[in-house]
């Protein structure tokens, strides 16, 4: 998700870079709009919060002074009760506005040139010629079922759709890579002391 404090403070750069990346003038404004309902709700919040103490810090006072605390201890309960609203308000406003955010995109670093789709990306440099073969080349998760290395129906047993157990040489092979990487990294981060 985007930072949103970035697009809250910088809001007029922020939507600049976010409508180079596609998002329309509607949804920002929509954002806006939410920042704001956000910052009334919580305002509102924070002022009750704020009568709220005070009043029980008088009424820890009247108790050590013998006064009569039946009137305070009412208002005390009427302001908690009201407040009840006043958090709703405003999760349902911070829910609102994440639900809008998590749509939007990374803004693009300001050397990322301006595009459509992936037709209008640039080649910046070409590493190698790529490799050709003399057979059709099948994707790694056709060979590694072929394999017996993955089983996709035991993972949806299991989890539910888009999970896959690792079977065998497979999961053995995972196991190794998740060990090299952190044996590399468990040495870096030694010689950095």
């Amino acid at each position: 998700m985007i930072d949103l404090k970035y697009l809250q403070n910088n809001f007029d750069e922020a939507s600049t870079k976010l409508q180079k990346k596609g998002v329309d003038a509607t949804t920002l404004e929509n954002l806006q709009t939410l920042f704001a309902s956000l910052k009334e709700a919580n305002a509102t919040l924070e002022a009750s919060k704020a009568e709220q103490n005070s009043m029980s810090k008088l009424f820890g006072q009247y108790m050590r002074e013998g006064k009569d605390i039946t009137e305070l201890k009412a208002k005390v309960d009427a302001n908690k009760e009201a407040m009840v609203p006043l958090q709703e308000k405003a999760r349902a406003a911070e829910e609102a506005l994440y639900e809008v955010a998590l749509d939007i995109p990374n803004f693009p670093d300001e050397s990322v040139p301006e595009g459509a789709d992936e037709d209008d990306n640039m080649e910046l440099r070409k590493v190698l010629e790529p490799r050709t073969f003399d057979f059709e080349p099948k994707e790694h998760w056709d060979l590694a079922e072929k394999n017996g290395w993955i089983d996709f129906e035991r993972g949806v047993k299991l989890a539910k759709s888009r999970f896959s157990v690792l079977r065998g040489e497979g999961s053995r092979l995972e196991r190794a890579l998740i060990n090299f990487f952190l044996d590399i990294n468990a040495v870096r981060m030694l010689e950095a002391f």
